[in-house]
């Protein structure tokens, strides 16, 4: 009896581990079958006409956009420039300087301080001694921000001292912290104007530690060339692009007849949508990057590869919570006339006057910012493609198709604008198309809440798409 029971045991085994390797063999065939058909089909696709017109299309925007940025380079510069940066500070220092001239002698000696800084800063402006300029800069933010900050009571200047000191020391060049003092500080500064200021020292003390030479507001060059692709074409051209190369995806092959004949070949029909899934993908991606590459490659060229280490604001931990900052760029151009904070709001931390930047903005090297970007973007995509195909999968009529998946997008981007302002909680994946808005916190969604969405979305609608798809009649 126990042999008999041993022997149902090893038969069982066997057969569990021929069956495993069975299913294996048979997902190896599935992968092997889809990915001829994937690269076959993306061959395909390269070679259309569509994509030498859609690559030429996104280059023509894209020079059109570096001459309009050149343009108000030009214009911005014949009134602001690194020179008059230290004006600006070496005029504001004699406001306060008269404005508190009546205080302790510290606050003279304080204010006197931040005026010869911006002198500074214009002397190594002619100079062209950037390190300098840059450092200086760092120094003179920070001299402003503790003025800010002592004008708003006791916690708030030991939360200052706590946060500036590091970079104090660095940039002070020997003038140590406790001798600029001010007895009342800038009782006219709100919060706002301390954690700015804070937020520019920082900037400028990362360009002072790495060695990099300030940028203009509207330079552009390879370095700055990819932030604003990704923050001003691409969300413009990635629902059009992807619309245009998948509306017909399948109903083409539908009504010509040629997709029985796919279908008869080793491809189940979930193998089927999978592949025209990440075929289209793939070419969306393909159509995106290109011009990119075109033009950065150029532009090295041209002026020389520089450092992407240069820093960026990014909402810190953004891939690890859902809880967004509230989006208030909208307040500051109606209460300031516009925004000149690197499209942050300076109320980015909670409502009220005395609101000020959030302490989860951090800087960051362009790179990781370009790399988070092209994820995100990825993430865009998938959604864009899986929706799209499933209407090209529902109507056998490419114009129909066409203007449905339009409609679809159109209409449900129009509404969906509402929940990117104010202090809204935004998860509409119709929104999710501009990563560099979701990854410097100003879409009202983390870059996790955005991940969750675009994903969940399409995971939805391909599983609906293949369980209509299983029971199509073609």
């Amino acid at each position: 009896m126990e042999m008999y029971a041993e022997s149902i045991e090893k038969s069982k085994f066997k057969s569990f581990k021929y069956k495993k390797w069975g299913n294996f063999k048979s997902l190896f065939r599935s992968c092997r079958h889809m990915g001829t058909y994937i690269w076959f089909e993306f061959k395909r696709k390269i070679n259309n006409p569509k994509t030498l017109f859609l690559i030429v299309l996104m280059l023509v925007l894209s020079f059109q956009r570096i001459g309009h940025y050149r343009l108000e380079g030009a214009k911005y510069s014949s009134y602001v420039s690194f020179e008059s940066y230290g004006e600006s500070i070496e005029n504001l220092g004699s406001i306060l300087f008269q404005r508190y001239g009546e205080g302790s002698e510290k606050d003279r000696d304080s204010f006197k301080l931040f005026m010869d800084t911006g002198e500074q800063v214009k002397i190594a402006a002619k100079e062209e001694d950037y390190r300098e300029w840059t450092r200086l800069s760092a120094f003179a933010a920070l001299i402003y921000a503790k003025s800010a900050a002592y004008g708003e009571g006791e916690q708030e200047k030991e939360s200052f001292k706590s946060e500036a000191i590091e970079i104090w020391n660095e940039v002070s060049n020997g003038i140590d912290y406790d001798d600029v003092d001010f007895k009342y500080g800038d009782k006219t500064a709100y919060k706002t104007s301390s954690d700015f200021h804070l937020s520019e020292a920082r900037y400028y003390h990362t360009l002072y530690k790495k060695g990099l030479d300030p940028i203009g507001r509207n330079h552009i060059n390879s370095i700055t060339f990819l932030y604003r692709y990704f923050d001003d074409i691409i969300p413009i051209a990635i629902v059009f692009i992807v619309l245009i190369l998948i509306f017909d995806n399948v109903n083409e092959e539908w009504s010509n007849g040629s997709l029985k004949l796919v279908l008869t070949q080793p491809l189940s029909r979930k193998e089927y949508l999978a592949s025209k899934l990440i075929v289209g993908i793939l070419y969306s991606l393909f159509i995106v990057l290109i011009p990119a590459l075109i033009v950065l490659i150029g532009f090295g060229i041209v002026n020389g590869f520089q450092n992407y280490n240069y820093p960026v604001l990014y909402l810190g931990e953004g891939f690890k919570t859902i809880e967004p900052l509230p989006n208030y760029l909208k307040r500051d151009v109606d209460e300031k006339g516009g925004n000149d904070f690197q499209g942050i709001s300076i109320y980015s931390n909670i409502p009220g006057p005395n609101s000020g930047l959030s302490n989860r903005l951090v800087l960051i090297p362009l790179y990781k910012f370009i790399l988070l970007s092209l994820l995100l973007l990825t993430f865009c995509i998938i959604f864009y493609v899986t929706l799209n195909l499933l209407i090209s999968s529902t109507t056998k009529n490419k114009i129909i198709a066409f203007t449905i998946s339009g409609l679809i997008t159109l209409i449900g981007t129009v509404y969906s604008q509402k929940w990117i302002v104010g202090d809204k909680y935004n998860l509409s994946p119709f929104t999710m198309n501009n990563p560099v808005r979701i990854l410097n916190g100003t879409y009202n969604a983390t870059a996790l809440t955005a991940s969750i969405v675009l994903l969940g979305s399409a995971l939805i609608i391909f599983l609906c798409n293949n369980l209509y798809y299983q029971k199509k009649d073609l």
